[in-house]
Order: structure tokens, then sequence, then C-alpha cells
């Protein structure tokens, strides 16, 4: 069997789908073995939240290899622009989160640059 990446990713709240298409619902369970229990499947530890919609995760997904250097546009950008221009980075095509998502994309950028 495959060793987990993080000791503790099978403990806690997992974000999970039901595997119906399109018209798969995602919702947050308890921990992994809740999730299966109910047929679902784990996208990800820790609870849903604003980027855990089918938009987002595809994004997430295409972007893999190359969000950081995207992401680091979107910081220099707001150097000169703030925060706003930041999300407004964050939400062009190039990268295309959307609504809440964007935001909390943005706040993680500003954080970094302070801490």
């Amino acid at each position: 069997t495959a060793e987990p990446l993080y000791e503790t990713q099978n403990e806690g709240p997992v974000c999970a789908f039901d595997n119906r298409g399109a018209a798969s619902n995602i919702t947050t369970f308890d921990n992994g073995d809740a999730a299966h229990d109910a047929g679902f499947l784990v996208l990800h530890c820790g609870a849903c939240g604003a980027c855990s919609t089918w938009d987002n995760l595809i994004i997430e997904y295409t972007t893999r290899n190359n969000m950081a250097a995207l992401a680091n546009k979107c910081a220099m950008r707001g150097l000169f622009g703030g925060e706003d221009e930041i999300t407004a980075c964050i939400e062009e095509p190039a990268i295309g989160f959307t609504g809440q998502c964007a935001l909390c994309w943005t706040e993680d950028i500003v954080c970094t640059k302070k801490h």
C-alpha cells in the first residue's frame, strides 16, 4: 500500500464527492471512513471550502504545475495595485478562480508578503 503523504491525512474532516458526473455533490464528512461508507470519494483532507467547487477544483488541477508562478505574477501586480489588483488578477482567465476562492488566494498572497 502507498504511504500517506502526511501522517494525519486520514484523520479529521474531509471534502468528498459522490462521483455522479456533472450532478455530483461535494460535501464535508467527519472523516474519510464516513465519506467512503456513504459512497463518496475523498477530494482533499479538511472541510470543503470556498475553492471546493467543480470549477475551482478543475482550475487547481489544470494549473497544478504552474500555479505558483501565476500567483506570483498576481502578487507582483498587487505591489502597485493593492489587494483589489491581486484579486482581479486571480479572477482573470490565466488562473480563473471565482468569487470567495479568489479572495482566499488574495488573502494567502497578502499573508505571505507580510510574513
